[in-house]
């Protein structure tokens, strides 16, 4: 990345993170373009984990069902005549192509501890689907035997990648938007930023001119509606968590904690960034941030509604780990899916993929997730 990701290197960042505020290049520079329909259908992976322990040939079938799992969900509904007569490992693209999302969000740690070849096969089988995705680093994707623009280099060579990376003064490698648009209009937009990787021993934080940055991207659009994804969560997160599973009161006297969606949590607390920021705050002011999706947590599928000032609650979601490699619970692995609504609103759906039996797959309702599992 543009400074060293190193745990070693506390001094060199803490100098980077003080450089001066601003946003260099245009804003166009940062944006791609595809065109909105109703209900377009964002497919987000989180968490995947490759590793040279990987059985690649077994994870790239699981991620493909995880992917097209809204073949398996018709296939395993009650009523025979949804039923589709195709089999997810073997079908072609243009097969898939009805049950294929509109895009795909890589959001960080796709690897750790993986080698250049692991690199190369994973974005040569992702680019192979044919469906536009964005990358996003997390804190383990520059963990690995390469160089840390190995990576960068290898997902601007895919036909089909959305990543942009104009390599100037703002902080980060992957700071960039997708404009979603009908005829000349904004209708939404999938806001991407690097949330970075490590500040000495502790995550660090999307950074001041990273903010700055996003508010002239949400500003271009004329305030158009938004989905934000990054890796690693920031404070708001943890204070959701508290107001909720705490019982803590809200601290500002015109503030008010809006409640869960819904609720999965079986770590101790959230690994948010070492430091507080204003980039929750700076989306209250704009109002355009529907919703924000991390992960990093993987054992964490909490939903909030949150808000301190702002007049409507912002989303704050983790997203479904994806992928068995490190820690996991099998009971909330496989994806989500993010639908954008002509209305400026959107819908998630949790979609559990069995890693034992990926041909298995299911919806995980308010009732599965409250219930710990129990019941669907």
């Amino acid at each position: 990345m543009k400074a060293m990701r190193s745990i070693l290197l506390l001094g060199l960042t803490a100098v980077l993170s003080a450089c001066a505020r601003g946003v260099d290049h245009p804003v166009e520079d940062y944006r791609r373009v595809a065109d909105y329909k109703d209900k377009f259908e964002v497919c987000c992976l989180s968490d995947i984990h490759l590793s040279l322990l990987s059985d690649t040939d077994y994870e790239f079938n699981y991620l493909k069902h995880v992917i097209y799992s809204n073949i398996l969900l018709l296939n395993n509904d009650e009523d025979p005549a949804n039923d589709v007569n195709l089999d997810i490992a073997t079908a072609t693209n243009e097969q898939l192509k009805a049950y294929a999302p509109d895009v795909i969000v890589l959001n960080g740690d796709v690897f750790q501890t993986g080698d250049k070849s692991l690199v190369r096969r994973f974005f040569s089988w992702i680019d192979s689907l044919d469906i536009p995705f964005a990358f996003l680093y997390g804190n383990h994707d520059l963990h690995g035997l390469y160089g840390e623009k190995f990576v960068e280099q290898e997902v601007m060579k895919c036909k089909n990648s959305l990543l942009i990376n104009p390599h100037d003064t703002v902080f980060g490698d992957c700071n960039y938007y997708l404009d979603l648009k009908s005829g000349d209009d904004v209708k939404w937009q999938l806001i991407f930023v690097d949330s970075n990787t490590y500040y000495g021993l502790d995550y660090d934080v999307v950074h001041d001119n990273q903010i700055d940055w996003y508010q002239k991207v949400v500003e271009e659009s004329n305030k158009a509606p938004n989905l934000t994804f990054f890796h690693i969560p920031f404070e708001e997160f943890e204070k959701a968590w508290q107001y909720e599973f705490k019982g803590k009161a809200h601290p500002e006297n015109g503030g008010d904690y809006a409640g869960p969606s819904d609720c999965w949590m079986e770590d101790t607390g959230v690994a948010k960034g070492y430091r507080e920021n204003e980039f929750f705050e700076k989306m209250e002011e704009l109002g355009a941030t529907k919703g924000v999706i991390c992960a990093h947590d993987h054992t964490n599928n909490t939903d909030f509604y949150y808000r301190e000032k702002g007049a409507e609650p912002i989303r704050l979601i983790y997203g479904t780990k994806t992928g068995h490699g490190i820690y996991h619970d099998t009971k909330i692995m496989g994806c989500d899916f993010y639908y954008l609504n002509a209305d400026e609103t959107f819908t998630r759906k949790r979609v559990n993929v069995q890693y034992e039996n990926p041909e298995d797959a299911f919806v995980m309702t308010s009732r599965y997730i409250n219930s710990g599992g129990k019941e669907r």
